[in-house]
């Protein structure tokens, strides 16, 4: 009899979770995940932005090349869409990169790359060349970002090559 009663005083001394225990780690798992948010947003973003730049690097030595050997950036001719800088542009693409839709501006060499997906949907990435002209006339640097007009991507966004 009293090994009856041990078996179900046993049983009924087994313990589980609580509902409140249970809902103390939801909440805390709600407030790691609110605060990660932000930061994955980031990293993504970035990441984004990271595939336009690698992207673009072929484009960007084509017009490094152009710009040393015509000691000026591409005219209008070179950038139209079967022109040599763009036909290279518009066949440049992505996951995250409007395909066909990379453009270069007519004698400022300024890239445009719109994206149609993820963080940056809707955001457009531009590089800016800078032209050294002490007689070499090469591209010394490209600027990264854009003006603030609501439609370019943000600075948090930028890969770290290209924060100033």
């Amino acid at each position: 009899m009293i090994g009856l009663f041990v078996i179900l005083y046993k049983k009924n001394n087994i313990r589980g979770f609580t509902l409140i225990e249970l809902m103390v780690v939801i909440a805390i798992m709600g407030v790691l995940a609110a605060l990660a948010l932000p930061t994955y947003q980031i990293y993504s973003g970035r990441a984004q932005a990271m595939e336009a730049f690698t992207a673009t690097d072929g484009l960007r030595h084509e017009m490094a090349v152009w710009a040393a050997n015509y000691k000026a950036f591409p005219d209008a001719a070179a950038v139209a869409g079967v022109g040599y800088i763009g036909s290279q542009a518009t066949a440049l693409g992505g996951r995250y990169i409007t395909d066909g839709a990379v453009t270069v501006a007519a004698n400022t060499g300024v890239l445009s790359i719109p994206f149609d997906a993820g963080v940056l949907q809707g955001k457009t990435l531009i590089f800016t060349p800078t032209l050294n002209l002490n007689g070499h006339e090469q591209i010394i640097k490209w600027q990264c970002g854009g003006s603030n007009n609501g439609n370019t991507v943000e600075q948090k966004y930028l890969p770290s090559s290209c924060q100033d």
